[in-house]
């Protein structure tokens, strides 16, 4: 994290703004100006699943590396 906000390293993955969305619990008006899904289902309330590595995992579609 540091090395990015330093400028040293640059965020080239969605499933990286992804990670750290959720790793800083980023409220989801932030979440949608990095072009993010909610971390919550609004209809529910409940969590979604945990992006798009979750989804990865669920479906076994693609790699979470």
């Amino acid at each position: 994290m540091n090395e990015i906000i330093n400028g040293r390293r640059e965020i080239t993955r969605l499933d990286v703004f992804e990670r750290v969305a959720t790793g800083l619990n980023m409220p989801d008006d932030a979440r949608h100006l990095l072009g993010l899904a909610p971390a919550h289902d609004v209809r529910s309330g409940e969590r979604g699943i945990d992006g798009i590595a979750g989804w990865r995992r669920q479906t076994g579609r693609g790699s979470v590396a």
